[in-house]
């Protein structure tokens, strides 16, 4: 029986350093308006219902995105919960599975806009190599990650952007002074660069969440007025 708190419950494999390891999850929003989820990890459902003892415990702050169906070590129904402060791995037994607990991360963290890139060129401090990585849109602030599994690479306030946009075919940003590791000149090859300065513009002001709500009405209602004959 699962108490009022419970997002979502059931087996999967944790990443543990280079392993996995079968747990039983419980996510949990201690209370109805906070924007944080916790997972409680046990050795199985028998420790969960006894009140055992947690092999971990985790607290999911400052999300900033999910990235799913990686392959690693043979699981690919994967997903990554990226925060500023920690990067949770889990798999599943099936796709439906993992669809599931997307949609409850979702629904209580928010989404992110996520583009594609080509790493050209970035400042040395940054600690970023060339090569392959993922921008993470949200209202107001944007991530990078890299590899698999991800790895969170840097995170930037909108406002303490210099500037961003497409310059010669390559969309570019350069971090100010209050941004730490990511101060600097940063060059992207990409060819939806013009979305991503569109993405970053709504972001900025605060209304890339609220467009995304307005399109995902206006689609539920064409796929109604589509079954009208």
């Amino acid at each position: 029986m699962t108490d009022s708190n419970t997002v979502i419950e059931g087996t999967v494999k944790f990443r543990d350093g280079k392993k996995w390891k079968s747990r039983w999850c419980v996510m949990r929003k201690l209370s109805p308006v906070a924007d944080c989820l916790h997972l409680q990890l046990y050795r199985d459902s028998k420790d969960r219902y006894k009140h055992g003892q947690t092999k971990a415990s985790l607290s999911l702050q400052h999300f900033l995105g999910v990235e799913s169906g990686f392959t690693l070590d043979k699981e690919s129904n994967t997903i990554a919960i990226i925060c500023q402060d920690v990067t949770v791995v889990l798999a599943f037994d099936t796709r439906e599975r993992l669809i599931q607990w997307q949609v409850k991360i979702s629904s209580n963290l928010g989404d992110d806009q996520q583009f594609l890139i080509q790493i050209s060129s970035c400042p040395p401090k940054s600690k970023i190599s060339a090569g392959p990585a993922r921008l993470h849109i949200q209202d107001l602030r944007f991530s990078m990650t890299t590899g698999v599994p991800p790895r969170l690479a840097g995170v930037w306030e909108l406002r303490h952007l210099r500037k961003y946009g497409v310059i010669e075919n390559r969309f570019c940003y350069e971090g100010g002074s209050r941004c730490g590791k990511g101060e600097g000149l940063f060059v992207c090859f990409t060819d939806q660069g013009d979305d991503i300065t569109r993405c970053m513009n709504l972001a900025a002001e605060g209304k890339l969440a609220t467009r995304k709500r307005l399109l995902s009405r206006n689609m539920s209602g064409k796929n109604k007025n589509s079954n009208i004959i």
